[in-house]
């Protein structure tokens, strides 16, 4: 059904035929009439075809406009599957192939890719041919920068031609924000069909931001902190947790992206306002932040989990007026981090840092627990105080002992329990210090985080651009077909004359790229008004056509056309048209 226009695709030998092909192939994927695994192979084979020896009989920007046409027109599931795909078949040989591939990926991204997630949003869930492609979109767009990465990853092509650097660096930096900002848009939108009362399927979405969480924190720190400025909304706040607490995506990963998303939050106010009512509904979730983040992970003090656990709940009671599923968690965390801190294992067995972060966790959730919940839980408070501080009393570690005085003596007086006082040695401040910090501060005070908030990325432009030696080493070693020219000695020296005399005397042509192909070298031949862009255009000749450059063959008989007609209208010193058409006729 698609024979005609893949076999002018696979058969395309010059310029011409391979303009016709290309044509064909765009109406192909616009007519509406074609099915969709016609356009795919379509696509397919337009990747394939990513060789030297074809685009090389494009200029730059017929590429760019020829085939980013054929990729936005195409359906952007199957655009974005067979790019990514492609990058699976790519190595450290095939550079050439793949710079193209991440130029109209890269261009896929910046254009298409929110129009991607906003449809996925009134997708149908019984939909079963979206449904089999959603799971592999997800994890092929979290795979991309891996793929790319593992590519690249041979320092020495990286150093062969120095603008892959830039061409890795431009990309890496831009697909996650493509996909941050997509996901912005795929929310809002979200938003208004929840207030018309349209289905909102969120499962693409949902995936999508597990990819994002593990692919880039800072950009996801972004995400985190966009969703927190909305939270005055109702419905942003249902839709904020069903984003961060859909199971769609594997429990498994949903723990880990609520790891993350609480390292991401500023401070508890913003953690309650994410998840609302999830905190104390959802047994994942309460799992997680009042289990996991408390008494099996230690996290550095940098990132204030348990301040902002505790700030949560102290915010989630005071708008539920002091009773309720908050209190009830609240009162249920401290008396679980009262038993850790009371038992004589974790006392004599448990490391320095997991004694310290049990200390902080007991100390922020007594803290933040207002007068109701410190009088249900006072009868237990005493007894267990009792029981860890002559635990305490007895162990032989200085540290542990004069952190459990003080812990206790700052618990006896918030819970006003009587007068406890204990005489601390000069060194004791130093031991406390973390501790102080939590009982100076104010009951109300919002916790400040200790790191500045992420600066927004920008978007790079993302474009092949190779020095002039760089691009001979491409041409000459993406594809066997065409055999290296050693230049000779002679002509190095004249071309390092040549380049010193145009770095001293011409500024404008010091600012002129020189062509990457011969197409590149005809186009610059046709040039009126730019002399440096003529000129350097006909400098670039005479090595392209020594070393028989890529589209030499398909080229060679317009080539010669043009020289023969070539006038010197810019008065362009060594003007040796003779010379270059001799040369041409000897290869």
């Amino acid at each position: 059904m698609c024979d005609k226009e893949l076999c002018a695709l696979v058969s395309a030998r010059n310029r011409p035929e391979l303009l016709i092909a290309l044509q064909d192939a765009l109406q192909c994927v616009l007519s509406p009439e074609r099915l969709p695994f016609v356009k795919y192979r379509i696509l397919t084979q337009l990747v394939n075809i990513f060789h030297p020896s074809v685009i090389g009989l494009l200029t730059s920007n017929e590429f760019n406009e020829l085939f980013t046409t054929l990729f936005r027109s195409a359906p952007l599931d199957d655009a974005f599957l067979v790019l990514i795909n492609a990058l699976h078949s790519c190595d450290g040989s095939q550079m050439f192939r793949l710079q193209h591939i991440i130029i109209l990926l890269d261009d896929l991204e910046k254009t298409r890719l929110e129009s991607l997630l906003v449809d996925s949003i009134g997708r149908d869930p019984s939909d079963v041919d979206w449904n089999v492609k959603q799971g592999e979109l997800c994890r092929l767009l979290g795979q991309t920068t891996c793929l790319v990465h593992n590519v690249f990853g041979n320092s020495h092509l990286l150093c062969l031609v120095k603008s892959n650097y830039t061409l890795l660096k431009a990309y890496l930096n831009n697909h996650w924000i493509y996909l941050l900002n997509s996901l912005k848009a795929a929310l809002t939108n979200a938003l208004e069909r929840c207030r018309d009362s349209k289905d909102v399927n969120m499962e693409f979405l949902v995936g999508v931001t597990y990819e994002l969480s593990r692919g880039d924190t800072a950009v996801f720190h972004m995400l985190v902190t966009w969703l927190g400025s909305h939270m005055d909304d109702t419905i942003w706040s249902r839709i904020s947790a069903r984003l961060l607490t859909d199971t769609s995506n594997g429990i498994a990963n949903l723990e880990k992206l609520l790891i993350l998303v609480l390292l991401a939050a500023k401070d508890g106010k913003m953690l309650q306002k994410l998840f609302g009512k999830e905190i104390y509904k959802n047994e994942i979730v309460k799992r997680i932040f009042f289990e996991k983040a408390l008494f099996v992970k230690v996290f550095p003090s940098t990132e204030q989990v348990p301040e902002k656990l505790a700030m949560c709940l102290h915010c989630g009671n005071e708008e539920s007026s002091g009773s309720g599923p908050w209190s009830r968690l609240h009162e249920d965390t401290i008396c679980t981090a009262l038993n850790v801190w009371a038992n004589d294992i974790h006392v004599n067995h448990s490391s320095d840092e997991q004694l310290d972060y049990i200390d902080v966790v007991l100390l922020n959730f007594v803290k933040y627990a207002n007068k109701q919940i410190r009088c249900s839980i006072s009868n237990e408070i005493v007894t267990k105080m009792a029981s860890g501080v002559n635990i305490r009393l007895k162990c032989s570690d200085p540290r542990r002992r004069l952190r459990g005085m003080f812990v206790a003596e700052v618990i006896t007086d918030w819970f006003s329990l009587g007068e406890l006082k204990f005489e601390f040695p000069p060194e004791a401040d130093e031991i406390m210090i973390d501790l102080k910090k939590i009982v100076d501060d104010e009951y109300d005070a919002d916790v400040q985080p200790l790191k500045n908030d992420n600066e927004e990325k920008k978007v790079i432009q993302l474009e092949i651009r190779d020095a002039e030696n760089d691009a001979d080493k491409v041409d000459s070693d993406d594809d066997d077909d065409f055999p290296v020219y050693e230049i000779p000695e002679e002509e190095l020296i004249l071309k390092k004359e040549s380049l010193f005399l145009q770095e001293e005397n011409d500024e404008d042509y010091r600012n002129v790229e020189m062509p990457y192909y011969i197409m590149d070298c005809i186009e610059g031949l046709n040039e009126q008004n730019d002399y440096a862009k003529f000129e350097a255009a006909f400098n670039a000749l005479k090595p392209m056509i020594r070393r028989r450059a890529v589209g030499y063959e398909q080229c060679a008989e317009e080539l010669l056309c043009r020289l023969i007609d070539l006038s010197n209208r810019f008065k362009t010193e060594c003007f040796q048209v003779i010379i270059l058409i001799t040369t041409l006729l000897e290869e």
